[in-house]
């Protein structure tokens, strides 16, 4: 009895719960059986997913290409963060600008978002109907040479061996502001094609202000032009047409000129003729001359001597661009007159011109100074003889360093208003060496100081040697002072101690890096007792 006393409770709820249920369902006044005046919801908490599709079902496209995606619902939101690799409009239409995978999404509010991924492949170049090698074109450099010599086919054109250019496997490089290529071809028919020239670089290449292009005397923009990156990284060989548009081809010659005008080109492979059109085309090659051969091609001469140009061609005649300078007789001997520059022409009638650049410098004396009992004498450091084993100042023993001289690195003279005389050395490497000459009037002693400047603080005992009359000066705890990073010139004196002279102008003063930089000096003031 317990047990049914106990559920008639829990039965009285039951059927209390089933009574509001029913009056809950029951029709509205006016309403048929089985409506309802209040929506009933469906959802189940989870949004329905917008579905992407591509036009074709394709997932690849190459650069250039559009592709037309479709989304499940209307008024999508078309958006990616792949804004480098495509782009895509409000309506879905995505056009591919450079190689890689992008993931494009669709969105709209009450929807979960949808997506695709799209790859973008590089378009392979096109095949022209008609291509003429850059090796054929007329070569010009205000300089008569070309960058450096590495892989030079020849030395005297900017042509370069290399195995990823077209049919012979070489190409042009190396140019530099002023180069000019002609290439001139003829054609049987007149007739419009879109042109271009296959080019190359490490990177993508701003065309706009670096080259100036005439095809047939007219003018062609370089704006918007540009060499496309390679897909190797640091690659100046993958080849791709570069398009000046559509152009007319003459019945007769054509000629195209690219010329640098910026400091810098990319490499060029090949002229190209894009068109359904079926002409005759043929290269007209330039005339090139023998070039003169003259040693040496280039010399640097003092003022009073003279310098002998030889060639094996005969019948030549040479002039000088600066006759007060250098002059040049009939035979080619060349004699410096003054300090400067000046270039040698040499040349015959059917033959190329060969240029000898010429340098004339002063020639240095050594000077000698007159010590005096009881005075300070300053030696100013530009009037020492020098050495390096380099030879040349200016750059180490590689030949790495470069730098303002005085004199075009003929000695470590180096303008500077800081110092003593508006002058200083610097430019010292291991084995650079300065030798002061002093008259005394009498043996005995003097006392040195060293007035020099550096970034950092160059221990003189560690890094040199200084001798007088080939004995050495103690030079522990001698230290120029640095000035601080990148501070050269904030000049310092160093007390040096004494040291014997004997009586007449035989004494010297030897200073020797042994360290792999030197410091700067400007003087040594010499003070005989």
């Amino acid at each position: 009895m317990k047990t049914k006393k106990a559920l008639l409770p829990i039965l009285a709820s039951a059927l209390m719960l089933t009574m509001g249920l029913a009056a809950c369902n029951k029709p509205a006044e006016g309403s048929k059986p089985g409506e309802s005046s209040t929506p009933v919801e469906t959802s189940t908490g989870t949004e329905e997913k917008i579905v992407v599709t591509s036009a074709g079902d394709k997932k690849e496209i190459q650069v250039g290409e559009t592709l037309q995606l479709s989304a499940s619902v209307e008024g999508v939101e078309w958006s990616t963060k792949s804004t480098d690799i495509v782009s895509v409009d409000a309506k879905g239409l995505v056009t591919a600008l450079s190689a890689g995978s992008a993931r494009i999404t669709a969105k709209k509010d009450g929807y979960a978002n949808g997506s695709i991924t799209i790859t973008v492949t590089k378009a392979p170049d096109r095949a022209a109907k008609y291509a003429i090698g850059l090796e054929d074109a007329d070569h010009y450099s205000p300089t008569d040479s070309w960058g450096a010599s590495y892989g030079k086919a020849d030395p005297d054109t900017p042509v370069e061996n290399n195995s990823g250019a077209t049919a012979d496997s070489t190409n042009l490089g190396w140019f530099s502001n002023g180069c000019k290529e002609t290439l001139t071809f003829t054609s049987n028919k007149e007739f419009n094609a879109e042109i271009g020239v296959t080019m190359a670089y490490s990177s993508a290449m701003d065309l706009s202000g670096l080259l100036k292009v005439t095809f047939n005397d007219a003018e062609i923009s370089m704006d918007g032009k540009s060499t496309e990156a390679p897909d190797t990284e640091g690659s100046y060989y993958e080849f791709k047409t570069v398009s000046f548009g559509q152009q007319k081809i003459k019945n007769g010659n054509n000629v195209l000129v690219i010329e640098v005008i910026g400091n810098q080109a990319p490499n060029m492979d090949e002229f190209r003729i894009f068109t359904e059109e079926t002409a005759e085309i043929k290269v007209v090659k330039p005339v090139v001359l023998e070039k003169i051969v003259v040693t040496p091609a280039s010399a640097t001469i003092d003022v009073g001597k003279s310098q002998q140009l030889t060639t094996t061609t005969e019948g030549v005649t040479y002039t000088s661009s600066d006759a007060t300078v250098a002059s040049v007789s009939n035979t080619g001997l060349v004699s410096g007159l003054k300090a400067g520059t000046a270039e040698i022409t040499v040349s015959k009638e059917g033959m190329r011109d060969a240029k000898v650049s010429i340098r004339v410098k002063e020639v240095r004396t050594s000077v000698v100074h007159q010590l005096v009992a009881g005075q300070v004498v300053r030696m100013e450091a530009e009037t020492a003889d020098f050495y390096n084993e380099a030879g040349k100042w200016g750059q180490d023993i590689s030949g790495q360093w470069s730098g303002p001289n005085h004199d075009q690195g003929d000695t470590p003279i180096e303008d500077q208003e800081t110092a003593s005389g508006g002058m200083s050395l610097g430019y010292f490497n291991q084995t650079s060496k300065m030798t002061l000459h002093m008259n005394s009037p009498k043996a005995g002693t003097i006392s040195l100081k060293l007035c020099g400047a550096n970034a950092a603080d160059f221990d003189l005992a560690a890094g040199a040697t200084i001798k007088v009359n080939d004995v050495a000066i103690d030079l522990t705890g001698k230290v120029v002072t640095g000035g601080g990073e990148n501070t050269y010139y904030d000049w310092k004196v160093v007390d040096l101690g004494n040291a014997a002279v004997v009586s007449g102008d035989t004494n010297t003063f030897v200073l020797e890096i042994t360290a792999s930089q030197g410091f700067n000096i400007d003087y040594v003031e010499a003070t005989l007792a």
